[in-house]
C-alpha cells in the first residue's frame, strides 16, 4: 500500500484544479504580480507609432558640375552688370567669393525684390533664409552654409540659389515689360500709337538678339508670342476706336438731316 503521507504529490491534478490554477496565474500576470513579464506582443503594442522620416527635396540641377557652375557664373556676372551692381566684380571673384562678396551680392539682389531687406536689424543669414523661402525657393538654404559662403563645399549650392534668384528677377522684369508694352489705351493719335509700336518692336529686336546669341530658343519664341499679342491688342483697340467713330459719324449725319428738314419746313 502507498503511504498516506505524500500520496497527493503523486496523484495527477484534476482538470478542474488545473483550469483554476491557470486562471489564477493569468490574473497574476494581468496585474503584474509575481514578477512575471508581459508578453512581448503586448509590450510592443503599447509603444507610440514612430513618425515617418522627413523627406528632403533634392536639387535636380548638377550644382557640383564645373561646366554648370561656370555657366551660372557667367550669367550671374552679366546680370549684375546689366542691373547696375555697385561693387567691383569679375568672373574670378565669382568662382570663389569671399564672405563680403557674397553678402554684397545677395543683399543687392534681394533688395531688388524687397527694398527693405537688411534694414530691420536681423542677422543676414536669418533674413536670407526667410526671404528665399517667402519668394518660393524650393530648396532649403543652410545658415551654416551662409556663414562660410565661399567654401568649396557650400558655394555651389549658394551659386545655384543666386542663379535661381536671378531668373526670378528676370521673370518679374519681363512681366513688367509686357504690362508696359500693353499700355496703349491712352493714345491720342495714330502717330502716337505708331511711336509706341516702334519702341516695342525695337525692344523685341534687342531682346531676341541677346537670346539668339545665348542659343535660348525658348526665350525667342516667348518674345515673338509677346510681340504678336501686342500687335493683336493694338488691332483690337483700333477696331474699337473705328466702331466708335462710325457711330459718332452716324449720329452727326442724323442730326444734320434733322436740321435740314426743320429748315425746309
Amino acid at each position: 500500500m502507498i503511504p498516506r503521507v505524500g500520496r497527493e504529490n503523486v496523484v495527477p491534478p484534476s482538470p478542474a484544479n488545473s483550469a483554476t490554477a491557470s486562471t489564477a496565474a493569468s490574473r497574476r500576470r494581468s496585474i503584474g504580480g509575481g514578477g512575471h513579464e508581459r508578453p512581448a506582443g503586448r509590450r510592443q503594442s503599447l509603444l507610440p507609432p514612430s513618425a515617418p522620416p522627413s523627406v528632403v527635396k533634392s536639387d535636380p540641377r548638377p550644382i557640383t558640375d564645373k561646366a554648370f557652375q561656370l555657366k551660372c557664373i557667367k550669367r550671374l556676372l552679366q546680370f549684375l552688370e546689366q542691373v547696375g551692381y555697385p561693387f567691383p566684380i569679375t568672373q574670378k571673384s565669382l568662382t570663389r567669393p569671399s564672405a563680403k562678396d557674397f553678402s554684397n551680392i545677395v543683399t543687392f539682389m534681394l533688395q531688388l525684390v524687397d527694398p527693405s531687406f537688411q534694414t530691420g536689424g536681423m542677422k543676414l543669414e536669418d533674413e536670407v533664409c526667410m526671404n528665399f523661402k517667402n519668394i518660393g525657393y524650393p530648396f532649403t538654404i543652410s545658415k551654416t552654409a551662409l556663414v562660410a559662403a565661399g567654401s568649396p563645399h557650400t558655394w555651389p549650392t549658394l551659386l545655384a540659389a543666386l542663379t535661381w534668384l536671378m531668373e526670378h528677377l528676370q521673370c518679374r522684369q519681363h512681366e513688367q515689360n509686357k504690362d508696359d508694352l500693353r499700355s496703349t489705351e491712352a493714345f491720342n493719335s495714330l502717330s502716337e500709337l505708331n511711336a509706341k509700336t516702334d519702341r516695342a518692336f525695337f525692344q523685341f529686336l534687342g531682346e531676341s538678339y541677346q537670346a539668339f546669341m545665348k542659343g535660348d530658343n525658348e526665350m525667342i519664341e516667348q518674345l515673338e508670342n509677346d510681340l504678336v499679342q501686342r500687335f493683336e491688342y493694338d488691332d483690337q483697340l483700333l477696331m474699337e476706336e473705328s466702331e466708335r467713330m462710325t457711330d459718332v459719324n452716324a449720329t452727326l449725319l442724323e442730326q444734320i438731316e434733322t436740321m435740314k428738314e426743320e429748315i425746309n419746313e
